[in-house]
């Protein structure tokens, strides 16, 4: 172990281990930080908008900019739980806003609770299906423009934003098939 002036470093050979680096930092609020909170918005202001998306009464919680939505049958409970030991992950990711658009998140595809047809749902066939969870361009010209859920066999497999000449593929890139599809 070495010290240095920020923190300790833990050096391979001389620590079991790759080496890391450690330290402690103490963060003071700047007005930077003031007006991107400012601009987060607010579960309350968001509630009817997301509820739409499911087939149960949610309660929505704002996560660092990611809504997110638990059943009210829970969410007292989860509180008062959460309280007492450390939470890893509760409810469903919805999404982030972005200006007045919502942008959504591959979990509420996947959830059991999703409320089928909130969204504009294209049918695809396996080669398209496999495409989009290998992170491939695809597109989609006969599909409505928007944000729309890839379905493979009526289940869904997440979501495009679809420009008419290209889709963005929202499937997140730690999730996507690292084997080669061809």
């Amino acid at each position: 172990v070495i010290g240095t002036d920020m923190g300790f470093a833990l050096v391979p050979g001389m620590f079991p281990g790759e080496g890391q680096y450690c330290s402690a930092m103490i963060k003071t609020a700047s007005t930077r930080t003031a007006k991107l909170r400012a601009k987060t918005p607010k579960p309350d202001s968001c509630q009817t908008l997301v509820q739409r998306y499911f087939s149960l009464p949610v309660s929505v919680r704002n996560k660092g900019g990611l809504l997110v939505a638990v059943p009210q049958c829970v969410a007292t409970c989860f509180d008062e739980l959460a309280s007492v030991l450390p939470v890893m992950v509760s409810g469903c990711a919805v999404g982030q806003m972005k200006a007045k658009d919502l942008i959504p998140d591959e979990d509420l595809a996947l959830c059991i609770k999703f409320a089928r047809g909130s969204f504009a749902e294209v049918e695809v066939d396996e080669v398209t299906a496999l495409k989009y969870l290998h992170k491939d361009a695809i597109t989609l010209p006969d599909a409505p423009r928007g944000h729309v859920m890839l379905t493979y066999m009526g289940i869904p497999v997440g979501f495009v934003k679809n420009l008419g000449n290209r889709c963005n593929n929202l499937h997140p890139q730690g999730r996507r098939i690292m084997m080669d599809i061809r």
